[in-house]
């Protein structure tokens, strides 16, 4: 295999290919299957809404490189803090124009609905103060085995 051109796309737009793929193809392979589960559960936002976006933000701010633009979009950040953490090791600095310009500009296409990326096979506790006796659902004690 020959790459010919790398591109960094959202979430979004990454969903969109792989369904349509899906489409195309009789039997996708294990990687792709895996892949599309992954993005069918977690990416809330359509891919035309983060194309504009995309458009919008290079528009807006052109010192933004698409891999950053893909991080912004695949993040969707609420606060200013939220984008400083996504530029803390690059290169680029932002001022506060800039990052809420950044902001408002996600604001505009971040769904109200929010949903949170639960891997296969993970435990997480109703609730932190439950006793160590109770477990939430689909978690098992480690000392069970017999």
């Amino acid at each position: 295999m020959k790459i010919l051109e790398e591109e960094a796309i959202s979430y979004a737009e990454a969903k969109e290919i792989m369904e349509s793929v899906e489409k195309e193809t009789q039997e996708m392979g294990y990687e792709q299957k895996i892949t599309l589960d992954f993005l069918r559960s977690c990416v809330i936002l359509d891919a035309e809404s983060a194309r504009e976006a995309k458009e919008e933000l290079k528009k807006e701010i052109p010192e933004l490189k698409d891999t950053h633009i893909a991080m912004i979009l695949n993040i969707l950040p609420e606060e200013e803090e939220d984008v400083k953490i996504i530029f803390a090791k690059e290169r680029i600095e932002l001022d506060e124009t800039k990052m809420k310009e950044i902001l408002e500009i996600v604001a505009k296409i971040r769904p109200e609905e929010r949903i949170t990326y639960k891997p296969f096979g993970a435990a997480v506790r109703k609730d932190e103060t439950a006793s160590e006796g109770e477990l939430s659902e689909g978690e098992t004690k480690e000392n069970e085995t017999t």
